[in-house]
């Protein structure tokens, strides 16, 4: 009984609030992905954007619970989606990107950081993971630059540090690398690959 009372009450305020099923739907597969609860995210998402196929973000989000379930077609796909409904969503870029480095696909990886560093400068992820596409694409000086721009937005980003030092490594300035490991240890001990 209380169980019901609880879903009428959530209802109400739904109704109350304007919420439309969609929203509703969608904050409810956002909650189940903050709980890791992948699957079922997925399905709220799916239902959201069975009312609502507009909303970018909804396919956003479908997407980071579908690449955590390893499905990374699927994400590709949607992270592609939300792109298309909303083309200044910077994340979604770096999202793509990063599934496109899992799939291998560098050259269009690079082309999503890039654009995602275009719309939004200020994510060090985004440029610590630049920076290792540029390394594996043999450009180490353009990945210092992005190396470099993660540890001045984020001087405590521990994998910043470890891969400019890889970065330093394959440009034979072993004691910089060293130096840079140091802070990636002193900003995450037990960081491994420190």
């Amino acid at each position: 009984m209380l169980l019901i009372l609880s879903a009428i009450l959530i209802l109400s305020l739904a109704a109350c609030l304007g919420l439309s099923d969609s929203d509703r739907r969608y904050n409810s597969g956002v909650k189940l992905l903050e709980e890791g609860m992948y699957q079922e995210a997925i399905a709220e998402f799916d239902l959201s954007i069975f009312t609502n196929v507009s909303y970018a973000t909804t396919y956003h989000n479908r997407a980071l619970s579908e690449e955590q379930l390893g499905r990374l077609a699927s994400a590709l796909k949607d992270y592609t989606k939300a792109i298309e409904l909303d083309p200044s969503i910077a994340v979604a870029y770096a999202a793509r990107g990063g599934v496109r480095i899992k799939l291998g696909d560098l050259q269009n990886a690079l082309l999503d950081l890039n654009q995602s560093v275009e719309l939004e400068d200020g994510s060090p992820s985004t440029q610590t993971q630049l920076g290792l596409v540029l390394l594996a694409l043999v450009q180490p000086e353009i990945a210092l630059t992005s190396l470099n721009r993660a540890i001045e937005l984020d001087p405590a980003s521990a994998s910043a540090y470890v891969n400019r030092g890889v970065v330093l490594v394959s440009e034979g300035e072993l004691t910089l690398a060293v130096d840079d490991y140091t802070q990636a240890i002193n900003a995450n001990p037990t960081s491994l690959n420190a």
